[in-house]
């Protein structure tokens, strides 16, 4: 259930680019903040001197592409204080992405989550 839900979010992803072609950039670019949060969950887990061995040059690459591109991402968090955080998404959110597109993806929008929902109970 785990691989479907994850290639059901792949098509849904897939098909609102193809949709909204001038949204691709902004999704690979966001690509560098994701990578940059994965290899910082794999430095507290393993340390910086495992991440470095294995990934090199990359890690350093992928901090100085997150901090470039990061001001692109970042939404107010705070409109009293003006405050600002990163957003948690490249784009819009899942569900809206899932209604914009309407069937079939509305359609198994709901079978995604209770599979989910069911793989957890089961556990």
């Amino acid at each position: 259930m785990k691989l479907l839900r994850g290639l059901y979010e792949r098509a849904v992803t897939a098909e609102y680019i193809r949709r909204n072609p001038t949204k691709a950039e902004r999704f690979v670019r966001y690509g560098a903040i994701q990578e940059h949060k994965a290899l910082k969950s794999a430095i507290n887990a393993v340390g910086a001197d495992e991440v470095r061995k294995h990934m090199g040059h990359l890690l350093d690459f992928y901090e100085r592409m997150s901090e470039e591109v990061r001001p692109e991402f970042l939404v107010t968090d705070c409109k009293k204080c003006n405050t600002k955080r990163l957003a948690i998404s490249w784009d819009v959110d899942f569900a809206s992405m899932v209604s914009e597109l309407g069937s079939p993806y509305k359609d198994l929008y709901m079978a995604s989550l209770t599979g989910v929902k069911k793989l957890v109970q089961i556990q």
